[in-house]
């Protein structure tokens, strides 16, 4: 429809990836960034967590009060011919989420998961004029969040892609984001080399390494 933006998860779990390569490519250069790269990954795991349990109804990933009021609901409307109106239903909470289709998952692994969530609703809902976070804990949330995103279509229950194009643009941005983040742990401290008479301490610029560019270099040798 003319004037009008369709959103739908495929394409917003894409862009939240896009967006979380952008920043955490930027993130040496501004620190705040790191909001935003929690925030984008966060929503990208999202987004695939509701794909691969939505299989043919949507119904699990919805609250489960509702699923239940809409399936008597249903029951209801059958019985009379389609006469009755059924129920508006509510997205599940986020860790509900995650563990119906993350089972059994090691309690670190999960751990990390509620930090992001939590931290990433702080952020959303910034109630002070100042927060302090540990980066490191960002990173580990963040490692841990792409590394469920990479899993969610095999635990799919249903069609995760509709197209080759959209399989490929996911496994971009996740060989994208594998790359930054193994560039950002191997940059974070200064590099040191062996120099005639002695070993130098180099500090590196991060904001002027174009790390983005790098890793979609390193993507592209490695096929």
């Amino acid at each position: 429809m003319e004037g009008y933006v369709n959103f739908d998860r495929q394409d917003i779990g894409q862009a939240s990836l896009t967006e979380a390569c952008s920043c955490l490519s930027r993130i040496h250069g501004n620190k705040h960034l790191w909001k935003y790269a929690i925030i984008s990954i966060h929503n990208a795991l999202q987004c695939y967590l509701s794909i691969a349990l939505r299989g043919g109804s949507g119904i699990d990933t919805w609250k489960k009060p509702h699923a239940k009021k809409w399936l008597k609901a249903y029951g209801d409307s059958r019985a009379s011919e389609g006469l009755k109106d059924l129920p508006s239903v509510q997205l599940d909470y986020f860790m509900e989420l995650y563990d119906k289709l993350f089972v059994n998952k090691p309690d670190t692994q999960r751990e990390l998961i509620n930090w992001l969530n939590e931290t990433r609703n702080e952020f959303i809902h910034f109630n002070s004029d100042s927060y302090s976070v540990y980066e490191p804990s960002m990173l580990a949330a963040f490692e841990q969040a792409l590394e469920d995103i990479k899993t969610t279509p095999s635990l799919s229950k249903g069609i995760f892609f509709y197209n080759d194009e959209q399989h490929a643009r996911f496994t971009a941005s996740c060989d994208e984001l594998t790359c930054l983040l193994e560039e950002f742990n191997k940059t974070k401290h200064s590099q040191v080399r062996t120099c005639v008479g002695g070993v130098l301490a180099i500090s590196i610029d991060h904001a002027k390494l174009g790390v983005g560019k790098i890793c979609r270099y390193l993507i592209n040798m490695r096929r």
